[in-house]
């Protein structure tokens, strides 16, 4: 029975590439976790699954070979083709005339290289002060962390997409135009859509909002605002200190607000609620901070929701949810979403104005954010999950 090896870094691709295995009945589905700060957590979420699965602890062009030379796969599955181990299994394949897939995991905010470059350098810079956490708290071996500056060093990192995947499957067909006016041959490049939109609009169906609000002691006649964080400080991507404004600012604004439930649902592995506690214990609010709850759920118990620059962001505007982007330190990559009809906030002084118009009921540029969607996630017709696996087939075909 041919083997196809897919390659995961997050629980989140976890969770997008177990929609596609289901499609896959007739071939042997093994996963591969190279990530090793989520290490527990990506095993504990295979294992509940009862996926065969193995954990690569190096990052090195000999990892990649053995882990492809013992599996023999007919086809290697990434969600990412920048991310180091996954660079090196993926030219390892292209040695062993193994056909590879990049399944697009999230949406692509930076494209400009000289950005990209410089948030590289930013993150391998604050290495050193991330040793002490790295190697001495949480654990992680040295030669792992040795190994990512070694690379990091040696090889030159390139935007989401340029990698050298056989194949890549996208969102959508803005997606598509943009790889192609990069210079991304227009045949390595196929329009599914994600299986994660589907599985979103099924789950919002299945809970209803007044079963959820009951279950999360939401108090009866307040909106909900809901902020969703990204590990942005951990990353060395802010300071400590503007996670205090930008967490701050937001309080501030929400406290002048009438009937108005703050919620504020942070990264379920790198963020701590004490960072969020300590700031919010502060204010007068109506709040509640959540870790682990399903991100669905709370998109669908909330009026309004709040986001910098991530994935969340669109999925919210796929629910129909009024969406804000929050981009308060005038990053680059919240930018992405400037012209998607989400409210958009770059200067301080507009959130409260802002917040408060939407807290009386006005609501975004409707047309442009279905624009925007569609554009951005193809159909969501519950079939991108059949038409990824339709593209693994034929590719194991083609081989």
């Amino acid at each position: 029975m041919a083997v196809i090896l897919i390659i995961v870094s997050s629980r989140t691709q976890v969770e997008m590439f177990r929609c596609i295995d289901n499609e896959l009945k007739d071939f042997k589905v093994k996963f591969v976790n190279i990530e090793i700060e989520e290490k527990d957590a990506i095993e504990e979420l295979l294992t509940s699954y009862g996926y065969e699965f193995k954990t690569i602890g190096r990052v090195n062009s000999d990892s990649a070979y053995s882990v492809l030379k013992e599996e023999k796969p007919a086809i290697i599955i990434t969600g990412n083709d920048q991310i180091f181990m996954d660079i090196l299994l993926i030219d390892a394949a292209n040695q062993l005339n193994i056909p590879s897939l990049t399944v697009q995991d999230g949406v692509l905010t930076l494209r400009k290289r000289k950005d990209y470059m410089k948030k590289g350098w930013r993150y391998y810079l604050g290495l050193p002060l991330k040793f002490v956490n790295f190697f001495f708290i949480r654990r992680i071996p040295l030669r792992y962390i040795l190994d990512l500056l070694t690379f990091g060093l040696k090889h030159e990192i390139q935007p989401y997409g340029h990698g050298n995947s056989t194949k890549i499957a996208v969102f959508g067909e803005s997606v598509r135009e943009m790889f192609i006016k990069e210079g991304i041959s227009p045949d390595k490049v196929v329009v599914t859509g994600n299986p994660k939109f589907d599985k979103l609009k099924d789950s919002v169906k299945k809970n209803s909002t007044g079963k959820l609000n009951e279950k999360y002691n939401i108090p009866p006649g307040k909106k909900v605002f809901s902020v969703f964080t990204q590990y942005l400080v951990e990353l060395g991507y802010w300071t400590s200190s503007q996670r205090r404004e930008f967490v701050s600012e937001i309080a501030e604004s929400v406290l002048k607000l009438e009937n108005v439930h703050l919620i504020f649902k942070i990264h379920p592995i790198y963020e701590k609620k004490e960072d969020y506690q300590e700031i919010l214990s502060k204010y007068n609010l109506s709040y509640d901070i959540f870790k682990f709850e399903p991100s669905e759920e709370i998109m669908n118990i909330s009026d309004v929701v709040m986001a910098v620059f991530s994935t969340i962001a669109l999925e919210a505007m796929v629910l129909g949810k009024t969406t804000v982007i929050l981009n308060l330190f005038k990053n680059e990559e919240p930018r992405f979403y400037r012209d998607s009809g989400a409210i958009y906030i770059e200067d301080k002084g507009e959130l409260l104005p802002k917040l408060r118009k939407l807290n009386q009921g006005e609501t975004p540029d409707t047309e442009k954010v279905t624009e925007f969607v569609y554009g951005q996630t193809y159909m969501i017709d519950g079939k991108s999950s059949q038409r990824i696996a339709d593209l693994i087939l034929k590719m194991m075909d083609e081989k």
